[in-house]
This record gives C-alpha cells, sequence and structure tokens, in this order.
C-alpha cells in the first residue's frame, strides 16, 4: 500500500521550521526576547483597542445585543476608550497597564456566553481609573 505523505503549504512549512530552531515569538527562554519600548506598548494598547472595539462592533451588528447587554457593552467600550487616550496623553506604564486591563475586560465581556452573567460576576473592569 502506498504511503501518503503530508505537504505542508510554503508558509506553514516557513513557520514550523521556525519554530523548530527557535526563532518564532516565544519559542525560546522568557529572557530572550527584546524589552518593549513604553512607546511601542502604548502603541500596541492603542491597536488592541482598535480590534476589541471592532469585536464589540460586530456583535452589535449581529443583532444579539439586548438593551441591557448593549449599555452594559457601551459601557466597557468607553472605559476602555478612555484609559487608551489616557495612555496615548501621558505615557507610563501604568496607564498601558490599565489601558490593557480595560481593553482585557472588553474582550472579556464581548466574547462571554452569557453577557448578564459575565456582568454580575465581575468579569473584566478589574482596575480602578484614576479620578477625573
Amino acid at each position: 500500500m502506498a504511503q501518503r505523505r503530508c505537504r505542508l503549504p510554503p508558509l506553514l512549512a516557513a513557520l514550523a521550521a521556525c519554530i523548530v530552531a527557535g526563532c518564532a515569538p516565544g519559542s525560546g527562554a522568557p529572557g530572550r526576547m527584546p524589552p518593549v519600548s513604553l512607546a511601542e506598548a502604548t502603541r500596541q494598547a492603542v491597536i488592541n483597542y482598535l480590534f476589541a472595539h471592532g469585536m464589540a462592533e460586530s456583535y452589535v451588528m449581529s443583532g444579539r445585543a439586548t438593551e441591557p447587554t448593549l449599555l452594559t457593552l457601551v459601557s466597557f467600550d468607553k472605559a476602555a476608550l478612555s484609559a487608551i487616550t489616557a495612555a496615548a496623553r501621558d505615557p507610563g506604564w501604568t496607564a498601558v497597564h490599565s489601558a490593557d486591563h480595560a481593553v482585557q475586560a472588553l474582550i472579556a465581556y464581548t466574547t462571554s456566553e452569557d453577557m448578564s452573567e459575565a456582568a454580575s460576576s465581575g468579569r473584566g473592569l478589574r482596575y480602578r481609573q484614576k479620578p477625573g
């Protein structure tokens, strides 16, 4: 009986080779990754917010959002936008971490199976915003 050969597309083959060789991100020792600058972390937080906002928008456009979940979703999105704006205006590691947490809360709420359960259980918004 003839043996079938599995042939990977060239891009997947190259990625697999990088992972095996240890040159893919996250494939080596944690200490081998170059440090991320504050400017790069801020930029990445903004990009993450844009993706999370798109996820929330897709959920709303799908027609699955009820009025209570829609209002909660808007509050999560507004909190994430406020944190991102604060991090962009006054970059600092604390502001970037707050922005990351706010975006994670938005994603957690958007992707939860039962949005009302996620809001009442306290998932998301586990950070405190600075007053004013």
